[in-house]
């Protein structure tokens, strides 16, 4: 609900959320109030009424309350990517670095599975990427080494199979004079793009004998 707080959610989008058919109550409406009181009763424990406050009950539909104050990572990490995109440069760049510190991982990793996380975990995770991609080239032209490697390395240990990453990370480590890293970190890139090939041809063999 905090991060959709922008819109009202009906109960029925709610329990399909929440249950799969498999899951389904005989009385999905009262379980959801069931849940809902638990969640009211939980946030008051903040304070009188907190939870009563904050999630609100409008034209039959379940909403966040807007007239709170409040501040996502997920949407500063968009903005930030948003405006490193328009912008040139050093200032590109440096949006792109303060959206990088505020990314650690995929949106929601313990829901990762639910059908309505996949596509927002998806979009961040690309994002990211994308950002690191975009990043690299401008502290190439700057020469600042370091910082490139220590990007490459941030990056692949959320993405290890991107090829890219580990090319740009080798070139970053042998410009610094770093041969002995720069040749295990190619090892290493070979073995994940062998590991990730042998992931694929599993799931093509699976989803045939499907």
């Amino acid at each position: 609900m905090i991060y959709c707080r922008s819109r009202s959610i009906a109960p029925s989008d709610l329990t399909n959320l929440l249950w799969s058919e498999e899951e389904s109550s005989s009385n999905p409406l009262n379980a959801l109030k069931t849940v809902f009181h638990r969640v009211r009763s939980t946030l008051d424990q903040l304070g009188s009424s907190v939870g009563h406050s904050l999630i609100l009950r409008k034209d039959g539909c379940y909403i966040w309350n807007q007239a709170v104050p409040l501040q996502l990572d997920t949407e500063e990490f968009d903005a930030l990517c948003k405006a490193g995109a328009e912008a040139e440069g050093d200032a590109r760049l440096a949006y792109y670095q303060k959206a990088q510190a505020l990314y650690t991982g995929d949106f929601l990793p313990r829901l990762s599975s639910e059908p309505w996380v996949v596509p927002i975990s998806a979009y961040y995770h690309n994002l990211y990427i994308r950002t690191v991609l975009e990043s690299i080239p401008l502290l190439d032209e700057r020469q600042r080494y370091e910082e490139l490697v220590a990007l490459c390395r941030s990056a692949i240990a959320l993405e290890p199979y991107q090829e890219a990453l580990y090319q740009h990370l080798m070139r970053g480590l042998l410009t610094l004079g770093r041969q002995a890293e720069a040749g295990e970190q190619t090892i290493r890139g070979l073995e994940e793009q062998a590991k990730r090939r042998g992931q694929l041809e599993a799931q093509k063999k699976k989803a045939a004998q499907d």
